[in-house]
């Protein structure tokens, strides 16, 4: 009788050292810590949620929404073309862009007000005032 139980524990002590279940445990973890999701939908496939996915976890609200406005920031700065306008830059954003969005992962918080569109929006009169980044790269050297 003494032998099944250490036969059980010896086919247990693998899997609990196992690379997979040291990162399921470790993201387990990570999301009891945490209390905003980041995920991110793709304005190109517009309510496909297939093409959604998660961004990351984070502590608070403000670090989630720094997360989303680097995205959008990110996506922005690739899609500025030569002379293009805030408005066009604002459109190509809009059609092709990532829509990052925080979600609560306790229920009973409020929800993170963040519109990576608004932002977007202001952004792209921004980056547009600026150029594109080999205009910036110049005017940084001051050349």
């Amino acid at each position: 009788m003494m032998q099944e139980p250490q036969e059980i524990a010896d086919v247990s002590g693998p899997f609990h050292n196992s690379p997979a279940f040291s990162q399921r445990r470790a993201a387990e973890v990570e999301a009891a810590m945490s209390h905003y999701k980041v995920m991110v939908d793709d304005n190109f496939h517009y309510m496909d949620e297939d093409e959604r996915y998660q961004h990351g976890v984070f502590s608070t609200a403000e670090e989630a929404i720094a997360a989303c406005k680097r995205i959008v920031d990110d996506d922005l700065e690739q899609a500025i073309k030569p002379g293009m306008t805030a408005a066009e830059l604002y459109e190509s954003y809009t059609h092709f862009g990532s829509d990052p969005f925080v979600v609560p992962l306790n229920p009973a918080e409020e929800c993170v007000k963040f519109s990576a569109w608004d932002y977007a929006k202001e952004q792209s009169k921004i980056v547009a005032s600026l150029g594109t980044s080999a205009d910036k790269t110049i005017g940084k050297s001051g050349s």
